[in-house]
């Protein structure tokens, strides 16, 4: 791989993917005036009216000479950028200590295993077992009773979310042990992308901000992740489909009190979300599967971004642009302990709509079109940063 290499009208480096200067925003706000506004689709005029206009400035392709023909090399690691003005990082969450300080591996009975003596139900506490009823323990009867109680009330564990993403894990174990990597995972604050298919009315003003998945109740949520979550693991674990739809699934989750038919099926699943609980802050099986994690998946590359937010290319959506604090660096590479290809950087908890700091339309294709929205104050404080991202979101012209 060459040391740089050209896009569009500039040598970019291999190391940042950025020009070695580029022109700082604050050259164009200084000049005591608004930058040029070319009349725009309505779609965008909409996002700028109201509280969002008090609180974003708006820039028409500000850095025009930048034009991204094609993705980045083959195994490129975008860098992280980090605000001037972030917080201390914070420790671990409590809860994260006390299971790496606690943490034991986990073990459970195999579905194949056999007592090797003769152990009879009842027994315990009670004379030792004359040699008579040793022989019949091992008799062909004994040996098929005790496979239709094992077969009949045993189901191995099973991870409470499907596999989605390849990754690498210490052990295989069903339940998380391997807690003891949180210590080889970087902690940093960071000025990140997200990419959603929801506009920045609902983001910033319906949901005020990015809440991770284990905290979400909407009915969306429940028929179209947890209902296929659900009927994944009780099809993994107990050989059963799902009798009822997905509405009828979300109707009975939400339903204060649940028919008597439907009792059992809401038991199966309150159990199941126990499970899925234990696991809401686990880094590695967020990476495999973020539903109903206690994450807020963030990335410093932009094109991994775009494909969220536009979910391969099924629909247009939108880029964010958000401020990390403490945030949980994802190893690059799938080889590595719960490491991906993605450029995450995971925020534990929610990310406000304070430190939502900016956003562009995204085409269906996605190429980004439209004015860039960058927070006021964001652009106070973080100039340079502000700048690289400005610079990366007007150059991105999309995919080839």
């Amino acid at each position: 791989m060459p040391s740089q290499w050209r896009v569009g009208t500039l040598q970019y480096q291999k190391e940042t993917f950025m020009p070695a200067a580029p022109p700082m925003l604050s050259l164009y706000r200084k000049k005591g005036k608004p930058l040029p506004r070319r009349p725009v689709a309505a779609r965008f005029e909409d996002f700028f009216m109201g509280t969002l206009e008090t609180e974003f400035e708006r820039f028409d392709n500000p850095f025009p000479q930048l034009r991204f023909d094609n993705r980045p090399p083959q195994g490129y690691i975008w860098p992280i950028i980090e605000p001037k003005k972030g917080p201390p990082i914070p420790p671990l969450p409590p809860i994260i200590q006390k299971l790496m300080k606690f943490c034991w591996k986990c073990s459970e009975p195999s579905d194949n295993a056999r007592v090797n003596t003769g152990v009879l139900i009842g027994t315990r506490g009670s004379a030792m077992q004359n040699s008579e009823t040793k022989k019949w323990a091992y008799t062909p009867k004994y040996k098929q009773l005790s496979e239709e109680i094992v077969s009949s009330t045993y189901h191995p564990q099973q991870r409470p979310t499907p596999t989605n993403l390849t990754t690498t894990f210490p052990n295989d174990s069903k339940i998380a042990s391997d807690w003891k990597v949180f210590d080889q995972i970087k902690r940093t604050n960071a000025v990140t992308f997200r990419g959603d298919s929801r506009d920045p009315n609902e983001i910033l003003r319906a949901m005020k901000g990015f809440g991770p998945p284990n905290s979400r109740t909407d009915s969306h949520y429940i028929e179209w992740n947890i209902f296929d979550a659900f009927s994944d693991y009780l099809s993994r674990r107990y050989g059963r489909k799902l009798t009822i739809d997905r509405k009828k699934f979300t109707e009975l989750v939400l339903a204060a009190v649940p028919a008597r038919d439907e009792q059992s099926l809401l038991i199966d699943y309150m159990m199941w979300r126990k499970i899925t609980d234990k696991e809401a802050i686990h880094l590695g099986r967020m990476v495999e599967n973020e539903c109903l994690k206690g994450y807020i998946s963030t990335s410093r590359a932009i094109d991994t971004s775009l494909d969220f937010a536009t979910a391969g290319g099924q629909r247009p959506g939108w880029l964010y642009v958000t401020l990390v604090h403490g945030g949980f660096v994802v190893p690059s590479g799938a080889h590595l302990n719960w490491g991906s290809q993605e450029g995450e950087i995971a925020q534990w908890g929610r990310i406000p709509a304070a430190r939502i700091v900016g956003f562009r339309h995204v085409q269906q294709s996605g190429r980004l079109d439209g004015p860039i929205f960058l927070r006021s104050s964001f652009l106070d404080s973080e100039d340079e940063a502000a700048t690289k991202i400005a610079c990366i979101m007007s150059g991105w012209w999309g995919p080839s």
